[in-house]
């Protein structure tokens, strides 16, 4: 019966491509909706991007949660300290971090940076993925440094960055010299920007600190989105001069500015589905207008009313599916562009990231393009309406 009701609906549709007026009304339900599924998927897949992107690079370059002396000195760190901040439940890592603000200065160019000394076995971690050249540190003296910094400074494998430190123990600077041993890129410009990254021991030799003397302790949950109720717990663990700053706080304005730009999808993917229904509609009730005669003579057959809702509903769903399949396949391609080739880029200092992130997950192209059916499939019940009151003697009388 469904085969029956389906080649009704389709010869119906074909029937109407001679009528220019239908033909119009039905391409434009079928734009609108295709722009509309394409505007919402691209959307979501923008925001989703972001989100994926953010936390990826600031987890991996920061942490979960940093533990950071609250004078800005260093912290003087004991052996028993990371034990206690390793048994505390959420916690699944705690390492000592160097930081060191300094001048790069190279032939090419002087620029702010920070200095990052990091554990091996954190080096080994963190790295490998993002190296664009050359190797990790492996010996003292050694260290990467981000794209955008390199190209700013002019920097090549090989090359030596005089650094310039000042501290408030002394009114000389002090000055060391890092050989530049690979480049890496995060995608996050304030990372590739300003970051130089050496090992522990290569830093403090640098810069003259003490054994026990760290800037931070970087520590790692098991789920980053227990930030805030796992650094509740270390509250009662770490010292009372420490603060500790969450990864939702340490990127705040860009989280702030992704949940704001989520607020107004609903209501804009309501105004779209609003103006893909009333099209829709429009198309619909056209077709049954100028097939009035034709949806008689099949209800004089002995076709029930049921079964010409059942037309009208399959021609709605053709036009949804259609609809939904066109702009599904335009928000697919763009995505996939931007995603492979980085096409759009973005200002770094504003945005944080160098390109428009774009996230390419499954469940964006199913869920938009299925409401989009449903909502297809609901704008079919004014027009099964006009139906269900057709009245068969009089349309063959007059018609």
């Amino acid at each position: 019966m469904l085969l029956l009701y389906w080649t009704i609906a389709k010869r119906f549709s074909r029937s109407l491509r001679t009528d220019g007026f239908a033909r119009f009304t039905a391409i434009a339900s079928i734009a609108s909706i295709a722009i509309g599924c394409f505007a919402v998927i691209v959307s979501m897949s923008v925001l989703r991007g972001y989100e994926e992107q953010i936390l990826e690079v600031a987890l991996r370059f920061t942490s979960h949660i940093e533990i950071r002396p609250a004078d800005g000195t260093d912290l003087i760190l004991h052996n028993s300290t990371i034990r206690t901040i390793k048994g505390v439940r959420g916690v699944i890592d705690a390492e000592p971090v160097l930081l060191r603000e300094a001048l790069a200065r190279t032939r090419g160019g002087v620029d702010g940076v920070i200095v990052q000394g990091l554990p091996q076995g954190r080096l080994r971690r963190l790295l490998p993925g993002t190296l664009v050249r050359g190797n990790l540190p492996a010996t003292a003296g050694e260290g990467v440094v981000g794209s955008e910094l390199a190209r700013t400074l002019a920097l090549d494998i090989g090359d030596t960055l005089a650094l310039f430190s000042a501290s408030a123990a002394s009114t000389v600077p002090t000055v060391a010299g890092l050989r530049v041993c690979g480049i890496f890129t995060s995608g996050m410009s304030s990372v590739d920007g300003a970051s130089v990254i050496t090992n522990t021991q290569t830093l403090r030799q640098a810069f003259g600190m003490p054994p026990t003397a760290v800037s931070m302790i970087a520590v790692e949950l098991n789920n980053p989105s227990e930030a805030y109720r796992v650094a509740a717990r270390l509250l009662h663990v770490v010292p009372g001069n420490t603060m500790l700053i969450p990864w939702q706080d340490r990127y705040a304005s860009i989280s702030g500015w992704i949940e704001l730009q989520k607020k107004p999808i609903p209501i804009i993917m309501g105004l779209i589905c609003i103006v893909a229904i009333f099209t829709t509609i429009s198309s619909l009730l056209v077709s049954v207008v100028l097939k009035t005669r034709s949806l008689a003579i099949l209800a004089s057959l002995g076709m029930s009313s049921n079964s010409l809702m059942m037309v009208v509903l399959i021609r709605a769903l053709r036009i949804g599916i259609s609809g939904s399949v066109l702009g599904s396949a335009m928000a697919l391609l763009l995505t996939w562009v931007q995603h492979t080739w980085k096409v759009i880029s973005l200002d770094g200092t504003v945005y944080y990231l160098s390109s428009l992130p774009v996230s390419l997950n499954a469940w964006i192209f199913i869920t938009v393009p299925m409401i989009t059916i449903v909502l297809s499939a609901v704008a079919a019940v004014v027009p099964m309406l006009r139906i269900s009151r057709l009245s068969v003697s009089r349309v063959l009388r007059w018609s």
